[in-house]
C-alpha cells in the first residue's frame, strides 16, 4: 500500500482531548492502523489514503462531541426560550441549545468553533438585566407596548408580571446591556406619559415628609382640576403620583404628552418632586451618619 504523509492543525479543543493516549489509540484504529503524532495542535499522520479519510471523519465526530453550560438565571431563560431566542442561536450557529430551568443552565452542543462563538453570543445576549415598577392600570396596555413597540425596537425581550398582591406590576426586561437600557429608558417614558410619575426618588422620607407631601399633593390636585380639568392623587400603593385627564378617550394608546395642560402640570409636579427628593436624600445622609457614629 501506498503510504502518505499529512499535517493537520488541531482545534484547542481536539489537541486537548488527545492529550489522552487512549484517545490517540482510538484515532489510530480508525484510521485504518495509521500512525499519529501528536505535538502541540499539529498532528502528523503517516498511513493510506483511505486511513487519512477516515481520520477526518473521525476529527469531525471528536470535535462535535464539545459541549458547554452557560448559566443563566430564571426569568431570561423563561424568555429566550418563549420567544425563540434559542432556536434562532441554534440555527445561526449551528449547535444545539438545550435549557435545563432547574439547573438554571444552557447547554451547547457541537463542534467546539461553533459552540464557542454561540456561547460569546448567548452571554453578551445576558449582559443586561432590568426590573422596572408598572403601575396595574396599564396590564394590558403595557404588555401590547413591550410587545409590538419595545421588543422590536430594541431587540430586548420584555414580561409583563404581577408583582405583590393588589400591588404594582413588574416589567423583566432582559438582553444585551444596551438594548436593555434603551428598553427601560422607552418604557419609563411610555409610562409617565400616561400619567403616572414615580415617586422612586421619595422613598427615603420620614412618615411626617411623607403625610406633608401626599397633602400638598391634594393641594396641587384642586389647583389642576380647577385650571385643567385635570385630577392628580398618589396612587394606593404610593408608587405613583397619577395625573389624569377624565375627558381623554384613549389615553392608554396616545398618552398626555401632547395635551395642552401637560407641560405645564407636569413642570409644576416636578419642582414639588425635586424639593422633596432633596428632603430625602438629606434625610437618607443623617441616617447614615447616624449609624457611622453609633
Amino acid at each position: 500500500k501506498e503510504l502518505k504523509e499529512e499535517k493537520l492543525k488541531l482545534s484547542d479543543f481536539a489537541a486537548d482531548r488527545l492529550k489522552d493516549k487512549a484517545e490517540v489509540t482510538r484515532l489510530e484504529a480508525a484510521a485504518c492502523g495509521a500512525s499519529l503524532k501528536i505535538e502541540g495542535s499539529a498532528l502528523t499522520f503517516n498511513g493510506s489514503s483511505k486511513g487519512f479519510d477516515a481520520l477526518k471523519s473521525a476529527l469531525e465526530q471528536l470535535e462535535s462531541a464539545y459541549s458547554c453550560d452557560v448559566e443563566v438565571e430564571a426569568v431570561t431563560l423563561r424568555l429566550l426560550d418563549i420567544r425563540g431566542g434559542l432556536q434562532r442561536l441554534e440555527k445561526k450557529h449551528s449547535v444545539s441549545l438545550t435549557a435545563d430551568s432547574g439547573a438554571g443552565l444552557v447547554r451547547i452542543s457541537g463542534s467546539a468553533e461553533q459552540a464557542r462563538k454561540a456561547e460569546k453570543d448567548l452571554k453578551w445576549r445576558l449582559t443586561g438585566k432590568e426590573d422596572l415598577p408598572c403601575p396595574k392600570e396599564l396590564n394590558s396596555a403595557s404588555r401590547r407596548h413591550a410587545k409590538d413597540i419595545i421588543e422590536v425596537e430594541t431587540g430586548a425581550f420584555v414580561e409583563v408580571a404581577r408583582g405583590d398582591f393588589g400591588g404594582d406590576l413588574v416589567m423583566h426586561i432582559r438582553g444585551d446591556q444596551e438594548g436593555v437600557q434603551e428598553a427601560k429608558d422607552q418604557l419609563q417614558t411610555w409610562i409617565e406619559e400616561r400619567g403616572f410619575v414615580t415617586t422612586k426618588p421619595l422613598a427615603n422620607l420620614d412618615q411626617a415628609k411623607w403625610q406633608q407631601f401626599t397633602d400638598d399633593m391634594w393641594h396641587f390636585g384642586e389647583k389642576f382640576d380647577q385650571q385643567f380639568g385635570v385630577k392628580t392623587a398618589v396612587s394606593d400603593s404610593g408608587s405613583w403620583v397619577r395625573l389624569r385627564d377624565p375627558s381623554a378617550k384613549n389615553w392608554e394608546a396616545e398618552g398626555f404628552a401632547a395635551a395642552g395642560w401637560w407641560d405645564t402640570v407636569r413642570g409644576e409636579l416636578k419642582q414639588v418632586m425635586d424639593w422633596y427628593s432633596s428632603q430625602a436624600e438629606e434625610e437618607a445622609k443623617a441616617e447614615a451618619k447616624a449609624k457611622v457614629e453609633a
